[in-house]
């Protein structure tokens, strides 16, 4: 279910540190996973050993996909110029939830991560999911499609660039959707966006 845009407004810093409290105790539980895996991951490079190693990270990022999730949190607070348009003229479209990080990338930076150089690993492991791992864009259902050819851990380089090859251009709703949403153009929605944003909740 997606956010309801025109009432959105950025989460306040005591329910960002209540997220943090909630999804404490999955982020020790999958520290302690990459405690145990991590030895025999770091071993794992060819034959059926790769294959082995490929399936602890998909099992990683499977832990890190299921921790909450709470949209207003996650959300970058950003949409595709594509999807926005899309809003604007279908009042019925659903939207793709496009993370910042693919899944298995941020199982990869998990595994090779030294956590017990941190003071508080899981502190830190929080602080990279509100700003990566956990963190997501609205695209269009094409777009997400498309930006996942460029998502394979063999070709990733950055979120930026796998955007650029994939030709999506974001905007930041806070400041450009509402200005938008209220231009008039050659092809009006069929309802006001109140109407809109009221079915996406």
């Amino acid at each position: 279910m997606m956010l309801n845009f025109l009432t959105y407004k950025k989460p306040t810093i005591d329910e960002i540190d209540d997220y943090k409290k909630k999804i404490t105790p999955k982020v020790i539980a999958l520290l302690d996973l990459v405690d145990g895996i991590k030895g025999k991951y770091e071993t794992f490079n060819e034959g059926s050993k790769k294959e082995y190693k490929s399936f602890i990270e998909t099992e990683i990022g499977a832990g890190i996909w299921y921790i909450n999730k709470v949209k207003k949190i996650l959300w970058s607070g950003k949409i595709s110029e594509k999807a926005l348009y899309e809003i604007k003229h279908n009042p019925n479209v659903k939207l793709c939830e496009e993370h910042f990080n693919p899944r298995k990338v941020s199982a990869v930076e998990v595994l090779s991560t030294e956590w017990s150089s941190f003071e508080n690993p899981q502190e830190e492991f929080i602080n990279r999911f509100l700003s990566k791992y956990g963190k997501f864009h609205y695209v269009t259902k094409n777009e997400n499609k498309i930006v996942a050819k460029f998502q394979k851990i063999e070709d990733f380089i950055s979120p930026e660039d796998s955007y650029q090859k994939a030709g999506i251009k974001l905007i930041d709703w806070m400041l450009h959707g509402n200005k938008v949403m209220e231009q008039n153009d050659e092809k009006k929605p069929e309802e006001s966006f109140k109407d809109i944003a009221e079915k996406m909740l």
